[in-house]
């Protein structure tokens, strides 16, 4: 009767509107599956300028090179670009309630080689999601840009994102310091039928997102003004006034 009455249940359940959504959900609940998946990786195409450092000194003569040799050390200078993909696993709308930047480690910029090459077109204000890494502490609310106005803590409008599934909700990060090579991941809370869930971006068992200060360095690479493929080093040890310290030329 137990077996009978349960089937009747379900059938009874799916012939209502919106009760299959319902059903699969809880099924999902009840095996662990987490509600909210997110994918997140560095992305440095979302900024128009490349600027990357590393504590190694590094040697080549082509931009392809010495950029390889940077990025498997180093990190983004200044400004870093990020994305982040959310993906839901429920039928029903998750709201995402807060954003919120995690930082791991503060410590002195990356000082061995930079890898210059400026801005040559394109409008970085459309990113959406900022996260000013110098804002103190180690908790920093994200903020977002609309329509040209200046960046506020996300949600602080009341207006926020939501997921549904079936279509990935994708957010373009940008980090940024002047003090410090800092680490960090981005904190998402969600809601999901009334119940609270996190999920962490990289999560805890992949690297961590890093931004490096502009700072002094003993190389510098400048793509700028070389040839196509190629770079002007410059010894800054030997020749200080002609390295650069920060984006301004």
């Amino acid at each position: 009767m137990a077996v009978v009455g349960t089937v009747g249940l379900v059938a009874t359940l799916a012939a209502i509107p919106g009760a299959y959504g319902w059903l699969h959900d809880q099924a999902r609940d009840l095996v662990g599956e987490d509600p909210l998946v997110a994918e997140g990786r560095a992305n440095p195409a979302v900024i128009t300028a490349v600027y990357w450092a590393t504590d190694d000194i590094v040697t080549g003569s082509t931009t392809r090179d010495v950029l390889e040799a940077i990025k498997s050390g180093g990190a983004q200078m200044g400004t870093s670009g990020h994305t982040v993909a959310l993906n839901s696993n429920r039928a029903g709308r998750i709201d995402v309630v807060r954003i919120t930047a995690v930082v791991e480690r503060r410590e002195r910029p990356l000082a061995g080689t930079a890898f210059l090459a400026d801005p040559q077109g394109g409008d970085s204000d459309a990113l959406l999601v900022r996260v000013p890494l110098d804002a103190g502490g180690d908790e920093i609310p994200a903020r977002v840009q609309r329509g040209g106005g200046q960046p506020r803590p996300y949600g602080a409008d009341g207006r926020i994102r939501y997921v549904e599934q079936g279509k990935a909700e994708h957010m373009i990060v940008q980090a940024s310091t002047e003090t410090c090579h800092c680490t960090w991941r981005l904190r998402i809370d969600y809601t999901y039928r009334g119940q609270h869930g996190t999920v962490t971006v990289p999560p805890r068992d992949r690297p961590a997102f890093e931004t490096t200060a502009w700072g002094r360095h003993a190389v510098q690479y400048d793509a700028w003004g070389a040839g196509v493929g190629q770079l002007t080093r410059t010894d800054c040890a030997r020749h200080p006034g002609e390295c650069r310290t920060s984006p301004d030329r």
